[in-house]
């Protein structure tokens, strides 16, 4: 451009005289930086949000958007396999939907724009995918720019609790997003199970998101365990003998430490705990009188085989499976056309349930988290059919 500039000079300088050249230089110099802030403007005053997923579940937010919002009231983009770099037809759009990979990929490019902008809102969807801090699918996400940062996630700690720390470095939720700050005063009185770390945790995270090992630095005593108590052992045994299921009754999950009270109820350990806080600490169910030395820890139970077993006949069935054939059979009989979506916390569960409901004559899809995007749209595809 100076190059153009200079030689239009010489032309004005032939006709019109070094004043109306000057007068030139500082029209088009202006003109020029006019145009290069508006350029900047427009890279930190985006009203555009970008959500980053798994590429399992982009098909989801896509269907869920399109279902949630009236048709034309959002500009949606999928920056995904093939994807335009220019960043002003990215900037006309509501919402950016990307995955974790495509923006590792794009880290170590200057020319990425998904660097360059200043978003207004970052979405980490399933963000425990993050956890590994030294990842460069996890650097590629806290190098985002944006006003505002969101992370979504039921499991913010699978492993360990450093996996947490990922989550505070993109929140950039200090003092806990410095890493000497968190090893010093978190991680550090945790490894040594020290109640004052757990204190410290509790401000980043929900006490009922915390894995079973960091839960059990709460406890002040152990809980003795039920086979000290043989009367309460022959009751368990009965119980699973009748092939009931030990779903807590207070949170309606499979508990991963399973507590039996002196009246024979079954509880999460979390659950019960929290109901011995109280004033008057009672059973829930039963409304007995409970204190610490009537919890009683129970076995672990057997985790079933994954591969569902073909012979029917011989699989014993329980009361709430028993239960939800009824139910499923009912509603076939009263409406053929009827289909019913069954869920389930655990995908073995799923699968032990084929086997009785195709014996029923029901038709089965299954769509869990170890299936591929492609394998997901064909059953979903098919569901509404």
């Amino acid at each position: 451009m100076l190059d153009r500039l200079l030689v239009q000079g010489s032309a004005n300088l032939a006709t019109k005289g070094l004043k109306a050249l000057a007068r030139n230089v500082k029209l088009m110099l202006e003109t020029t930086m006019m145009t290069f802030c508006s350029t900047k403007m427009k890279l930190f005053s985006t009203k555009t949000t970008l959500v980053v997923c798994p590429s399992s579940v982009l098909t989801t937010w896509i269907a869920q958007l399109e279902q949630h919002t009236r048709p034309g009231s959002l500009q949606v983009y999928l920056y995904h396999g093939d994807r335009t770099k220019d960043m002003e037809v990215l900037l006309r759009h509501d919402i950016i939907l990307t995955t974790y990979k495509t923006l590792s990929l794009e880290f170590s490019s200057p020319a990425s724009p998904l660097k360059e902008i200043e978003w207004l809102r970052v979405i980490l969807d399933e963000a425990h995918v993050i956890k590994n801090f030294a990842s460069q699918q996890t650097k590629a996400v806290i190098d985002l720019k944006a006003k505002w940062r969101w992370v979504v996630t039921g499991t913010p700690i699978q492993n360990t609790s450093f996996d947490l720390f990922s989550l505070m470095a993109f929140l950039k939720f200090q003092p806990f997003s410095i890493k000497n700050y968190w090893q010093s005063i978190v991680q550090r009185p945790l490894d040594q199970g020290s109640p004052s770390g757990i204190s410290r945790l509790q401000i980043c995270n929900n006490v009922a998101l915390f894995p079973p090992d960091l839960k059990s630095l709460l406890l002040v005593n152990s809980i003795e365990d039920v086979s000290m108590n043989p009367e309460l052992l022959k009751k368990l045994a009965l119980m699973l003998e009748d092939g009931d299921d030990f779903d807590c009754p207070v949170c309606l999950s499979p508990p991963t430490k399973t507590i039996i009270t002196c009246c024979a109820h079954i509880f999460c350990q979390p659950c019960i705990l929290k109901t011995l806080k109280t004033l008057n600490p009672r059973c829930p169910i039963c409304r007995h009188s409970l204190s610490k030395s009537d919890l009683f820890l129970a076995p672990p139970t057997k985790v079933p085989d994954e591969n569902p077993i073909a012979d029917v006949s011989r699989i014993p069935i329980s009361s709430k499976v028993s239960a939800l054939l009824n139910l499923l059979l009912a509603s076939k009989k009263q409406r053929a056309s009827t289909k019913s979506i069954v869920f389930s916390q655990f995908r073995k569960m799923l699968i032990l349930l084929e086997a009785p409901l195709r014996a029923a004559g029901l038709g089965v899809l299954r769509l869990d988290g170890s299936m591929s995007m492609k394998k997901r749209t064909q059953v979903i595809r098919t569901w509404l059919e």
